[in-house]
């Protein structure tokens, strides 16, 4: 008996963010101590549905500290939410820290999703990335059409050719039912109209 190939949860790569690397890319955390404040607003299909301000403070970047923190005012229609997230560091063996936010649920982590109002780890929110929805067999087609590839080549240069040309078909029709089966699957998850 097999598992259910295509589950109920979320996409990742659907819901809106905030990564260590991006507060980095943004501001530096070299001065003690520091804040950096950003704002953006979340859209879905064009409409603004949720303003968002971020408030980030580091103040000592050496140690877990309760004073190193960002946090999320989040206003979605008629409420204003507020969650902050402390900020760890660890030390690097050649020197320098490596950040991870501290979610709700106990784990450091390097990113921080939106999803169902609120902002936590993509294990609290049940989200998981979309390789891993498509079904093992999608897989299996793309494996033999390219092995069938492999073996049309290892064919031709052994002079043969008819050999050859049955298998670079049949490497053809597996790569066209691969396709076939990764446009059913975007189309079915509404990500391709």
């Amino acid at each position: 008996m097999g598992r259910y190939s295509y589950s109920n949860r979320q996409i990742l790569e659907n819901k809106v963010s905030v990564t260590i690397k991006e507060m980095l890319n943004i501001y530096h955390f070299k001065n003690i101590p520091q804040t950096l404040n950003w704002s953006s607003s979340l859209s879905s299909n064009g409409e603004v549905f949720a303003h968002v301000k971020y408030f980030v403070m580091i103040r000592n970047r050496e140690t877990i500290s309760p004073e190193n923190f960002i946090e999320f005012t989040t206003a979605i229609s008629g409420g204003k939410y507020k969650q902050r997230f402390s900020i760890e560091s660890q030390p690097v063996h050649l020197g320098g820290y490596r950040y991870f936010f501290k979610c709700e649920c106990g784990k450091r982590v390097r990113a921080l999703w939106f999803h169902n109002s609120r902002w936590a780890c993509r294990h609290c929110h049940g989200l998981v990335y979309q390789n891993c929805r498509l079904n093992r067999d999608v897989y299996r087609l793309k494996k033999y059409s390219e092995k069938l590839e492999k073996k049309a080549e290892t064919l031709r240069q052994t002079k043969h050719p008819r050999l050859a040309n049955r298998a670079l078909a049949k490497s053809l029709e597996y790569s066209n039912l691969h396709q076939a089966a990764v446009d059913a699957f975007l189309l079915r998850r509404g990500y391709v109209s």
